[in-house]
């Protein structure tokens, strides 16, 4: 599967402070995404932007101070913006591992030949993902477990699962 010309690495929250410092959800499993020197785009590639300094913020959070971003007015313009890398700087996941775009869209049939529909959404909890699956019979949410997800065909587009009782 071709990659996206840019992935999303985590949304701007909110601005913090009056240096132009801003509060980022990360949304990759590679923090160093953030470390200081990191390039990174606000957007499709809209404004490259350089990390000054980044650091653990609350729970879940990072706060991020751009060499770029010198005001909190500025700050503020970037609230609900994502900020993204080129798709060819992904880094390789093991064999086992896919990126969420690399899921989405494809079909989902079970173990018994029967289609599910197509995976809209891959919700991410602590525990383990979650699958969207929407198909004719609505929605279906499908764990990311290895008891359930038996196949990963992404050159097919293809995933194939078993329903355990009580996914219907």
């Amino acid at each position: 599967m071709k990659r996206p010309p840019y992935i999303v690495i985590g949304t701007v929250i909110a601005s913090h402070g009056l240096r132009g410092a801003v509060v980022v959800y990360p949304e990759t499993d590679f923090p160093e995404r953030f470390a200081t020197g990191a390039k990174m785009y606000l957007g499709d590639g809209d404004e490259q932007l350089t990390v000054r300094q980044s650091r653990p913020y609350k729970r879940d959070r990072l706060l991020v101070e751009f060499e770029e971003i010198l005001s909190r007015d500025r700050a503020e313009k970037m609230r609900r913006r994502v900020l993204t890398i080129e798709g060819s700087a992904a880094a390789t996941l093991d064999e086992n591992s896919n990126y969420i775009f690399e899921l989405e869209g494809m079909d989902v049939v079970t173990d018994e030949g029967e289609r599910l529909g197509q995976l809209k959404q891959v919700l991410v909890t602590g525990a383990n993902d979650v699958y969207v699956v929407a198909g004719p019979g609505g929605e279906i949410l499908l764990p990311a477990i290895r008891e359930v997800i038996l196949q990963v065909d992404v050159p097919g587009q293809r995933m194939v699962v078993h329903l355990l009782p009580g996914l219907r």
